[in-house]
């Protein structure tokens, strides 16, 4: 079984949505938890069109579902073939090097590569998102800048000014917004249908094509409504022009990611592959073995349309239950740890704990130790079957003196405060016993 670097998700019949409020053994919570890698909702507009990069894209083939702020949406089968489909989006646009925020995993990096798009490293601050100073160095025509909102951050005033100048040298900038997908909902439905849907479909107090909270989404389910007046627009962060969302991250879905911006256009076809990577997938979800599939999803370059059973899961998900529980499970992991942790990383020094991040996709500490000890906690961790939902190695060895020494902890929706009891005193014993 892969531990690190793949998109493997819990048995669905593993309790995708908990109930149970019993506090389960320590060995009951290393079954539960499984290795996964790789979260404010914007109104801002759309991005304009007349600041990408200044070169007409290559006319394209397949259909271009459009929104009517004139922003492609494209659903595919992972991260990584969003990222294709961007990065041959701006390939076609004229850009030949991208400025990749040096906090990144290789799934983020590889991509661009493929594509023949040259790749700078920009340094990361203390929020983990492009230090501004570098930014104002690096050049517009011709290049795109490409990070991620790592676990919910948002760019601060000084970095939202400086992506403001460089969009404003003609440069473009794509977002990877994977650890804040599910509060980009709009634009996961304009994914998955191609039709824009209604302010009702988001405002009502319980849409009815979600489930309760506490129910195992089944194929009986209704989908959504589709509602026919007020649209409610798809919009990306207004700093932004292009994003890119993996879903996999967050759901027990064989495949699923969605990718926005001008141009991007709808892969239209599966293949044979990718039908036997989604088989293959599913079948490991449903049974919790390894079925050798995240080697089939590495495998799976070339971007291709979400499968039918991720589309009928998505539809029906309760995304708003989905989130109070992991911050419900988030604000107990924080409560549980602040008060031990901080005597065991760095003696004396009481109250001295970090948190990074909004909460919703991981619990995530700042440690004050080497990037090396980090890892090799989250290694400790693994090793008695809790994964890090980000265990990110350097991607380059040149980035290894500046890597960030963080721990992603894991709070989904799958598990409650009851389990954050247990997960505490595991992280506690890891970095006691490293």
């Amino acid at each position: 079984m892969q531990i690190f670097g793949g998109e493997f998700f819990a048995p669905l019949d593993a309790a995708f949505l908990r109930t149970n409020s019993a506090t389960c053994a320590d060995s009951a919570l290393c079954a539960d938890f499984t290795p996964r890698t790789d979260a404010v909702t914007h109104a801002d507009p759309a991005p304009r069109t007349d600041q990408v990069p200044h070169i007409n894209p290559t006319p394209h083939t397949n259909t271009a579902p459009r929104t009517n702020r004139g922003i492609g949406v494209a659903g595919v089968a992972s991260g990584r073939q969003g990222i294709s489909l961007l990065a041959q989006t701006l390939r076609d646009l004229g850009v030949r090097r991208v400025g990749i925020a040096s906090f990144a995993c290789w799934t983020m990096v590889e991509p661009w590569e493929l594509e023949g798009i040259g790749i700078d490293f920009l340094p990361v601050g203390a929020d983990l998102l492009p230090c501004p100073r570098a930014l104002a160095e690096y050049p517009g025509p011709a290049h795109a800048l490409f990070f991620a909102t790592v676990f919910g951050i948002q760019p601060g005033s000084a970095l939202r000014r400086e992506l403001a100048a460089f969009r404003s040298r003609g440069g473009a900038i794509a977002l990877d917004l994977t650890h804040e997908a599910l509060t980009h909902k709009p634009l996961m439905y304009e994914a998955l249908t191609h039709e824009v849907l209604t302010s009702e479909t988001f405002t009502t107090a319980a849409p009815p094509h979600e489930a309760p909270a506490h129910e195992v989404l089944t194929s009986e389910t209704p989908a959504p409504k589709q509602l026919t007046h007020k649209a409610l627009q798809p919009q990306l962060p207004d700093y932004a022009d292009f994003a890119v969302a993996s879903l996999r991250k967050w759901l027990p879905i064989p495949d699923g990611a969605w990718v926005a911006g001008p141009g991007i256009t709808q892969p239209l076809s599966r293949s044979s592959h990718d039908a036997a990577v989604t088989s293959r997938t599913w079948q490991q979800i449903c049974t919790g073995q390894d079925c050798g599939a995240e080697a089939l999803v590495d495998q799976a370059l070339t971007p291709a349309p979400l499968s039918e059973i991720s589309r009928g899961i998505l539809r029906r998900l309760d995304t708003r239950a989905l989130l109070e529980r992991r911050l419900e499970n988030s604000r107990a992991l924080r409560a549980a740890l602040k008060a031990r942790i901080a005597e065991l990383v760095n003696p004396g020094a009481r109250g001295a704990l970090r948190f990074l991040g909004d909460g919703r996709f991981a619990v995530v500490i700042d440690l004050p130790v080497p990037a090396t000890r980090a890892l090799q906690y989250a290694q400790t961790l693994a090793a008695q079957g809790v994964y890090s939902p980000a265990f990110w190695p350097p991607v380059r060895n040149s980035l290894a003196d500046t890597w960030p020494a963080v721990l992603a902890l894991p709070i989904d929706q799958r598990y409650t405060p009851a389990d954050m009891q247990v997960l505490a005193r595991r992280v506690v014993r890891a970095l006691h016993d490293s």
